[in-house]
């Protein structure tokens, strides 16, 4: 079973730069907000997933080449 966590506490407790804090309130306020408008009743849950992007190609194990 996932654990639900509280996004607005989320972002207060990792530490990421203030202007990055205020977008992601802002995006989760602004989904909230828009689903009770269309949805009444309807809770929801935001995951955030925060990682390393890698711009790499990701290469396929078949793709061998042969010199």
């Amino acid at each position: 079973m996932k654990k639900m966590v509280d996004v607005e506490k989320f972002i207060k407790k990792i530490e990421l730069e203030a202007y990055v804090k205020e977008i992601l309130a802002e995006i989760v306020q602004m989904v909230d907000k828009k689903i009770k408008e269309d949805m009444p009743g309807v809770n929801i849950a935001i995951r955030i997933e925060l990682g390393i992007a890698d711009d790499r190609t990701p290469r396929r194990k078949d793709n061998k080449r042969n010199g």
